[in-house]
């Protein structure tokens, strides 16, 4: 396993990321779209959001969040347009062993996460010895295999079909909260994300509130929220514009969901960042 401390901005290395290796990927307002080849990767967001895109699939990651991406296609990276971050990216070599992984977005856990931060760390601050990241590898797969096995674990006890059954509803449900992560703005409904899901409307209700254990249209709504949130942080567009566009019916919606989820108004959190 090559070792690098940065890569430039996104688009603008010398030569194109390795296939393997662990580097930190710099992005920017400028920077272009960078692609991963087709092994076996694990990407995190350090700071920063970025969009990844697999075939028809579209990612959102963001500070925190990790995704296992399986060998066989290659992922094209790109940063969000008011985003500066780093992205953090392990490929696994050739030779490494890999498996039938879970290749959803996740938010930070206890098996993978840790071990993302701690190779991080040891690579940015030129600490990690090739052998230390390969063992460091060996320990991700490992870590993926535990996580796996604890979520068909908690599958298991959402119903009585076959294993694989419960699998791929997982998959397809993941799908489509991926999703409605990436199109928030874009306004997508519980109907469009069953169609993303291969699933009934009222099929994929019953599957989405067991496995992500709340109902697509209160998940969405926690989205939005997000997404507004991020954007007072982020730009500096009204806060009527901004209830508007994710679909928010007025300001005084978003107002009052906003100071629910988060114990202040749009207004008053705005100020603070201000104030900060």
């Amino acid at each position: 396993m090559r070792l690098y401390r940065f890569l430039p901005d996104l688009g603008h290395p010398a030569t194109p990321p390795p296939d393997d290796g662990a580097y930190l990927i710099l992005g920017g307002a400028q920077a272009r779209p960078a692609t991963l080849g087709a092994r076996l990767h694990f990407v995190t967001a350090v700071d920063g959001r970025f969009e990844l895109r697999a075939g028809l699939r579209t990612l959102l990651l963001e500070q925190g969040d990790y995704v296992v991406l399986p060998a066989g296609q290659p992922v094209t990276i790109q940063p969000m347009p008011t985003s500066r971050g780093r992205l953090f990216v392990v490929g696994a070599a050739k030779s490494a062993r890999t498996g039938d992984y879970f290749e959803d977005t996740r938010r930070a856990d206890e098996f993978v996460s840790p071990l993302l931060d701690q190779l991080r760390s040891a690579v940015e601050g030129g600490r990690a010895s090739r052998r230390q990241a390969e063992c460091c590898l060996e320990a991700l797969l490992e870590a993926t295999a535990r996580r796996d096995a604890a979520t068909r674990e908690r599958l298991a006890e959402l119903g009585a079909e076959r294993a694989e059954t419960r699998d791929d509803h997982f998959r397809r449900i993941q799908r489509a909260r991926e999703y409605m992560d990436a199109r928030c703005g874009e306004l997508p409904t519980a109907a469009h994300a069953a169609q993303i899901a291969c699933m009934s409307v009222a099929h994929f209700h019953r599957r989405f509130a067991l496995i992500v254990g709340e109902t697509p249209h209160r998940y969405l709504t926690q989205r939005r929220l997000h997404e507004a949130r991020t954007q007072l942080r982020d730009s500096q567009v009204s806060i009527s514009r901004l209830g508007h566009s994710l679909g928010f019916e007025c300001p005084w919606t978003l107002s009052a969901l906003f100071r629910r989820a988060y114990g202040v108004t749009p207004t008053q959190f705005r100020e603070g960042l201000a104030a900060a």
